[in-house]
């Protein structure tokens, strides 16, 4: 019987050193994804942000793709430099089920920018991954039997969103 990704990494998360790997890598992720969206809110090129912050361009790349694993100032900074601040919150490793396409809230354009979010991180991934021996991680999001949920204001509480940045 083939497991879904959902199932294999449910099962994965059981090991206590995978776990904290993905709750590492996940955590990264997540900073990426809002900073990226950030920077594009604020109309800003990856060059002219480096220069506001007085860092390199690449390092702004590697925050962006997942690949830095900056301090919590760093990443106060970073935020103070939009105006905002973190906000944490706490959730589960475990994967969300999954839904079916008609369930999903919020609009197709929210959906149209997760999807591009994640095509755009996955190709980044996949140049620094490619010796990657878990199938589901080299399949470009499209290709992944599961559906990308939007954000919408039906899963991120108020609290979450600061300035329309998920944080």
């Amino acid at each position: 019987m083939n497991k879904t990704p959902r199932e294999d990494l449910l099962e994965d998360l059981q090991d206590l050193e995978f776990a904290k790997l993905y709750g590492a890598e996940s955590a990264k992720t997540d900073f990426a994804i809002t900073l990226l969206k950030a920077r594009e809110n604020a109309n800003l090129t990856q060059q002219e942000f480096a220069a506001k912050l007085g860092i390199s361009q690449p390092y702004i790349a590697k925050l962006e793709s997942g690949e830095a694993n900056p301090t919590l100032g760093t990443i106060g900074t970073i935020l103070a430099t939009f105006r905002l601040r973190l906000v944490t919150n706490t959730d589960s490793l475990a994967p969300e089920p999954e839904l079916a396409a008609g369930n999903l809230a919020g609009s197709a354009a929210d959906s149209e920018i997760t999807n591009s979010v994640a095509e755009y991180l996955h190709g980044l991934r996949e140049r620094n991954h490619a010796d990657s021996t878990y199938e589901p991680f080299n399949q470009r999001p499209s290709e992944q039997q599961r559906v990308a949920e939007p954000f919408s204001s039906y899963d991120i509480g108020e609290r979450d969103t600061i300035g329309g940045i998920v944080a």
